[in-house]
């Protein structure tokens, strides 16, 4: 059953921030064990007893707020369900925030973990962090009216996951194991996939040196999460390309007399070249 496609990221409405006369927003507040409140004089300060005066000042980063992947596929909940009516069903959280999917469930939206628990026939929306490929012929199995939300950003990975592993690279992706993004992403790729959390997991990658190697994050690691981890995955790229000449310069050497070696004089590699030639 076909559904009117969403209209693009572009043509949907951006997400309103507070701005405030300096580009911040300010509120006074008082912290309690229940959490943050709006100073209230009446409650705050008794009459019979006279307290200095106290505030908090608030300051609220800008930018801040949800990316535009996601104020896609909130959206994208809001008008299914403006369309064709509560209930609709959304596998998988549309984004990790308690408000809005509560916000959400009010509306009508129930959330699922796998379709088998979606009835037959219900609108069917994929969440923000897309689906691998066996979710996809299972809605299309049970013939489900799907509207994909998935990330473009996500959805960018995930083909360019599929032009490495076409050029007959390994991929490595970085991400957190478990995490739907991740899931998504390891069930739309065909071909080997080698998923790292950490510096020591690259350490412990067994991959040929010869073996061509790209790799791809999950979209919603910063850059101070994945820099250590790919930083150590570029030296072992780099070992492993030292390691490949070197085994060349061997076999040359056992070919060739006398062998010339082009490098320059404060070079290792002249070095290693040499001393190879020694060996």
């Amino acid at each position: 059953m076909a559904l009117p496609p969403i209209p693009p990221a572009a043509q949907m409405r951006a997400p309103q921030a507070l701005d405030g006369p300096s580009g911040a927003s300010f509120a006074a507040v008082r912290a309690t064990p229940q959490g943050a409140r709006q100073l209230d004089p009446s409650r705050d300060i008794p009459a019979t007893q006279e307290r200095p005066e106290r505030t908090i000042k608030v300051m609220l980063a800008q930018p801040r707020g949800f990316c535009a992947g996601v104020v896609r596929a909130i959206e994208i909940v809001e008008r299914a369900l403006e369309k064709y009516g509560p209930p609709v069903y959304v596998r998988h959280e549309i984004v990790h925030n308690k408000f809005v999917v509560d916000s959400l469930k009010a509306k009508g939206a129930i959330f699922v973990e796998e379709l088998s628990d979606v009835p037959q026939g219900a609108v069917t929306i994929f969440s923000a962090h897309g689906v691998a490929k066996s979710v996809v012929r299972e809605a299309a199995g049970r013939q489900l009216p799907v509207l994909d939300a998935t990330c473009p950003l996500v959805t960018k990975v995930h083909n360019q996951g599929k032009r490495y592993v076409a050029q007959g690279r390994v991929l490595i992706l970085v991400g957190h194991a478990g995490h739907p993004e991740v899931e998504g992403t390891l069930g739309q790729i065909d071909g080997p996939v080698v998923l790292v959390q950490s510096e020591q997991d690259v350490a412990a990658l067994d991959i040929a040196p010869d073996t061509p190697v790209a790799y791809v994050t999950q979209t919603t690691l910063s850059v101070d999460d994945t820099r250590g981890i790919i930083g150590e995955a570029r030296e072992a790229a780099v070992l492993d390309a030292q390691h490949c000449r070197a085994r060349d310069q061997r076999h040359l050497l056992r070919h060739t007399k006398p062998p010339v070696c082009g490098a320059g004089t404060q070079s290792s590699r002249r070095c290693d070249s040499r001393r190879r030639r020694q060996e």
